[in-house]
């Protein structure tokens, strides 16, 4: 919505991708980090782990910092401190082309399905 202003009908709620409620749903429900560069909070992500599966919940990067790596480096991170988990999850709209360019081309999911 910051960078690019209301663009379809595509929300839960009015104006909104993803409702508060699910964000806060995810946050109870997992582990909820901060993305920070240079002391200024650029973003956020929300995991649950599993044993040897993970869900990414949610993973966000102001449009302010988009294309610097950022979210990679978090998402890396993440990776990193959970090296038990074989197979990590996690849903996009089918209309967000830049996100499901993000974790197919540069996170290495795979899409499974489409709804």
């Amino acid at each position: 919505m910051e960078e690019f202003g209301l663009r379809d009908d595509h929300f839960e709620e009015e104006g909104q991708i993803i409702s508060r409620d699910t964000i806060e749903q995810s946050i109870d429900g997992g582990e909820a980090y901060r993305i920070v560069q240079d002391g200024q909070k650029v973003g956020g992500l929300v995991i649950k782990v599993d044993g040897e599966k993970g869900d990414l919940d949610l993973l966000f990067v102001s449009p302010a910092v988009h294309s610097k790596g950022i979210g990679y480096a978090a998402w890396c991170a993440v990776e990193k401190m959970h090296p038990e988990v074989k197979v990590w999850e996690t849903v996009t709209p089918y209309f967000e082309q830049r996100n499901i360019h993000f974790y197919v081309n540069r996170c290495g999911f795979h899409i499974v399905e489409f709804f």
